[in-house]
């Protein structure tokens, strides 16, 4: 629609948006602007309103967003300010500058119209969810919300979000809903499969991470069962060879963790090469021998550590102390036969039960949930 009035406003809204408007205004712009006051006319001519009507509701359109360059929330009482002091300098009709702004803040979210002016208006505001390009649409404001009102949505929150939109949002003019009502619907379609599509992909992600989670606590849980029975071990060795005495505590413990350590690393070779390929008394034999020359070294290495770091010894010293010498003395070498032999039979004997009967109820039965048949 041509009318000097009309003419005027365009180019001082565009005029206007151009000087003050953030180029962060990625959806309520000059071409949004623009798009509203085409299809206002548009909605007008299939409403079949007078030519006085349709200049109203094309100058409403015009001014409609023209608040944003003073403020973001509340741009309609802004919009009304600036449309009223803009048409009275233009002589135009009080009781039209009236309904101007009557249809300038019907487009409040989820205002109800009072006459059709009013209406067309919404519906020319909204009629985005009702074009094929709805979602490029949608995410230039979810770019806009996140910058001026800090609403960041995921995928997921923003797809909800369009879903409550399109179901809560219902074209108010005869026009609109026959030229558009069908994209609409195919528009919420597309949404409320991707919600739920990204909401089976949310879940997968939580069970990924739940899984991940388990494996790594599991992982954590056994790499401390390992440790704990080093300490055990080496403890128990310890104590055998050496007595209560002094150093006894602080070697034992650094020699415990090496060897904890030791079958963390070694404990799948050991089941794999050894236990599986042999009889239960050459595993014994071979776990034995394997579990004193492991003690030994651990002890060793146990030794020079708590010297070098404790008692500050010099390795000469260490090498002239008594606590090196009774580690390779016979009798502490028979001793620790004996107990290494023990604690080997024991290993060794959980580890094929625990093959002839199952990891699972082999786990319950030392756990003492014994299984009932």
């Amino acid at each position: 629609m041509k009318s000097p009035i009309i003419d005027a406003a365009g180019k001082f809204v565009v005029a206007l948006m151009q000087e003050k408007l953030s180029p962060e205004h990625y959806y309520h712009n000059i071409a949004h602007t623009q798009e509203v006051t085409e299809y206002a006319m548009e909605i007008s001519r299939g409403e079949k309103l007078t030519p006085v009507e349709q200049e109203i509701v094309c100058l409403a359109a015009w001014f409609h967003d023209v608040g944003y360059t003073v403020k973001y929330i509340g741009h309609e009482e802004e919009s009304q300010i600036i449309a009223e002091q803009f048409l009275k300098a233009h002589a135009y009709p009080e009781e039209k500058i009236h309904i101007v702004k009557n249809c300038i803040i019907s487009t409040k979210y989820l205002h109800r119209s009072d006459n059709i002016l009013e209406s067309i208006l919404i519906d020319a505001d909204r009629l985005p969810m009702g074009k094929s390009n709805f979602k490029e649409k949608g995410e230039l404001l979810r770019k806009e919300w996140e910058i001026f009102l800090n609403k960041v949505h995921t995928n997921e929150e923003w797809a909800q979000t369009q879903v409550v939109y399109l179901q809560e949002t219902e074209f108010n003019t005869r026009y609109a809903f026959q030229h558009y009502q069908k994209t609409k619907d195919e528009n919420l379609k597309y949404f409320k499969e991707l919600v739920i599509h990204l909401e089976h992909g949310s879940n997968q992600i939580a069970a990924n991470s739940r899984r991940y989670f388990r494996y790594l606590l599991n992982q954590f849980l056994n790499a401390v069962g390992y440790l704990m029975l080093g300490l055990f071990i080496g403890i128990s060795l310890s104590l055998t060879v050496w007595g209560s005495a002094s150093f006894v505590w602080g070697i034992s413990i650094i020699s415990g963790l090496l060897i904890g350590l030791s079958l963390r690393i070694g404990d799948k070779w050991f089941d794999r090469y050894i236990i599986r390929k042999f009889s239960f008394p050459m595993a014994l034999v071979i776990g034995t021998l394997m579990l004193i020359l492991l003690f030994k070294a651990s002890q060793y290495i146990g030794m020079i550590l708590y010297d070098l770091m404790v008692k500050e010894m010099s390795f000469s010293d260490i090498a002239k102390s008594q606590i090196f010498h009774s580690i390779i003395s016979l009798h502490g070498v028979l001793i620790l036969l004996w107990s290494a032999f023990l604690i080997s039979l024991i290993l060794n004997t959980i580890k094929l039960t625990s093959r002839i009967i199952g990891p699972g109820m082999m786990k319950s039965y030392l756990l003492g949930k014994y299984h009932k048949p």
